[in-house]
């Protein structure tokens, strides 16, 4: 049977970068060198295998309504083969034209991902393009997910979302490739910078929000219900969710939606008071 499985996330720090693309040194707006690009592939082996199957789907009936106009030309005459043809014809302009569609959709959402000294860039196709700088974004989620067949991975998937100080959140396309590269270089930039100012806010005893969850040193809300720290038995993740698990009952979170996760559990082991 398949299953789902979810891996703990680590705390990623790194202090060393791969120096800037070298000759070109490219800028943008005010972000300064260049570090390197992500990007999805222009056309995944999905995406692929399913051009070939409306390829199919319209060569199919084209090659058949040909056929049948041939016999019914020869056999019966024009009228014959008219009648006959049509609807192939149709069917294969409808599919034709679903698999115009599909291209351009495809051609549409070929991301790219541009990271600089001091912030990035989101291009989700040509008109659609965001800027940030580091201290412009006050988080990111992540989600990491197995596939299992009988205790065999199948696949491991990673979803990502970052969370602009303005602004709604803006999720990652999952076909970047070396996405968890990616993500842990974000993390590696923000964590740094976000760790300090929410200790500080953590010891003075103020609400700090992680998405749905708010934590203080005595005490968690969590559905706009608090409940003191002596209450909570755990707190883990499992199947890509936070799970929180009380004398006398069990909250589920999806991680997908708790920015910054990993400085959750921080906060959680440097000060909480039960």
């Amino acid at each position: 049977m398949s299953q789902h499985k979810s891996i703990p996330l680590p705390i990623l720090f790194k202090t060393s970068y791969p120096s800037a693309i070298h000759p070109s040194q490219q800028r943008g707006e005010g972000l300064g060198p260049l570090l390197t690009i992500y990007r999805s592939p222009s056309l995944s082996l999905r995406s692929s295998l399913l051009l070939f199957l409306v390829g199919i789907s319209f060569l199919t009936p084209l090659g058949y309504g040909l056929y049948i106009v041939y016999y019914g030309y020869t056999k019966h005459g024009l009228a014959a083969a008219v009648t006959w043809g049509k609807t192939w014809f149709l069917i294969s302009i409808i599919t034709f034209s679903l698999s115009l569609i599909l291209i351009l959709l495809l051609r549409r959402s070929t991301a790219e991902v541009f990271i600089y000294k001091k912030g990035l860039k989101l291009r989700k196709s040509r008109w659609s393009t965001k800027i940030f700088h580091w201290d412009q974004l006050s988080g990111i989620s992540t989600t990491i997910i197995q596939e299992n067949f009988f205790n065999r991975t199948l696949q491991t998937r990673y979803h990502a979302t970052l969370y602009p100080s303005q602004g709604k959140p803006v999720h990652l396309d999952e076909h970047l490739e070396n996405l968890p590269e990616l993500i842990t270089r974000v993390k590696a930039y923000l964590y740094p910078k976000l760790l300090p100012k929410l200790r500080t806010a953590f010891k003075s005893d103020e609400r700090v929000p992680f998405g749905p969850i708010v934590i203080q040193p005595h005490s968690l809300s969590i559905r706009s219900q608090q409940i003191p720290w002596d209450q909570v038995l755990r707190v883990t993740v499992q199947d890509a969710r936070l799970v929180i698990e009380l004398k006398n009952k069990i909250y589920r979170v999806p991680s997908s939606v708790i920015p910054n996760l990993e400085l959750l559990f921080q906060l959680i082991r440097d000060g909480v008071h039960p």
